[in-house]
């Protein structure tokens, strides 16, 4: 007997089969598929254009020559103060400026580089890089930076201001008529920041450069590769490894020992010691290893002075 429907009408069996039937699975065997609007595979692509025009690198002090530098000619993004505050705190624990993952991208006429033919390769041989001479003054296109050339200025001015903070003190030293032993231990300390700001003053604008000839970039007519360059990258890593920080830090303590009289030698080093600890790099692993001062003494009075690697 046919089965009842819900709206009142019948079903048969055969119009039930036609529903099941009228659909066929695809069954002959897959076949790899590869899709033309791969997205990995097109900026592997233009990562290959790009570093073939490729021309070297070599370093200028960013600083000095901020005015001439172009930002925003394919990458018109505003800057970010968060993230320059952010680069000026890595810079707090030691500038890396010369390697490629730091390294800033111009796009130039090289005939305007009046060293071309001594261009490095690579960041390999730091020794070997040289220090661009332009022909002229004209505007030197920068893909990325912007970020890297503001967190410097903000940093540079925040040492000017630690160094005048820091000379004053050394004034009010200079002045006095009697100094105990304590306050000659300071005055030591004090000269040696002074003397460890304007190291890094010295050479803080000093910025590694990868140069890419702006007629091999153009030479289809359009700018794609410019664009692909120009593309934000993640925020890059500035700062020095654990070991860098650890074995500045012991250099400072050495100072000031070696400047104390003997009676407090000790001591000036752990008063330098504490204010690495609480100025310093916040790491756990450092501050485990700086927390321990009769540890951090002996590998300052016995183990530094035969070489960092010692340490």
């Amino acid at each position: 007997m046919p089965k009842k429907m819900k709206g009142g009408g019948k079903k048969t069996a055969n119009a039930e089969d036609k529903e099941t039937t009228n659909f066929h699975l695809n069954t002959r065997p897959l076949e790899p598929l590869v899709l033309e609007n791969d997205v990995a595979k097109q900026t592997q692509k233009l990562d290959m254009q790009v570093g073939k025009c490729k021309a070297g690198v070599g370093w200028m002090n960013i600083l000095a020559l901020s005015k001439q530098l172009k930002f925003g000619t394919y990458n018109d993004r505003a800057e970010n103060e968060s993230e320059t505050n952010k680069l000026v705190m890595l810079f707090c624990d030691g500038i890396m400026s010369m390697k490629d993952q730091t390294a800033i991208p111009i796009i130039i006429d090289i005939g305007r580089i009046k060293n071309a033919k001594s261009l490095s390769k690579d960041f390999l041989d730091l020794g070997d890089i040289p220090e661009l001479e332009f022909l002229n003054t004209d505007p030197i296109v920068v893909t990325l930076g912007q970020h890297r050339l503001a967190a410097l200025v903000k940093y540079k001015q925040q040492l000017d201001d630690e160094y005048n903070i820091l000379a004053k003190k050394r004034d009010k030293y200079r002045g006095m008529d009697k100094i105990n032993a304590e306050q000659m231990a300071m005055y030591n300390v004090v000269q040696f920041d002074m003397c460890l700001i304007m190291g890094i003053t010295v050479t803080i604008g000093k910025w590694g450069v990868i140069l890419y000839d702006q007629r091999k970039l153009f030479a289809k007519g359009n700018n794609d590769l410019a664009i692909h360059l120009s593309h934000n990258n993640a925020l890059p890593e500035y700062g020095e490894t654990d070991e860098e920080v650890l074995i500045t830090a012991f250099k400072r303590m050495l100072v000031a020992y070696d400047a104390a009289p003997a009676e407090s030698k000790c001591e000036a080093a752990v008063s330098t010691l504490v204010k690495v600890q609480t100025t310093g790099k916040k790491n756990a692993c450092l501050q485990k290893v700086l927390q321990h001062e009769m540890l951090c003494i002996v590998l300052v009075t016995q183990l530094l002075k035969l070489g960092p690697h010692f340490c």
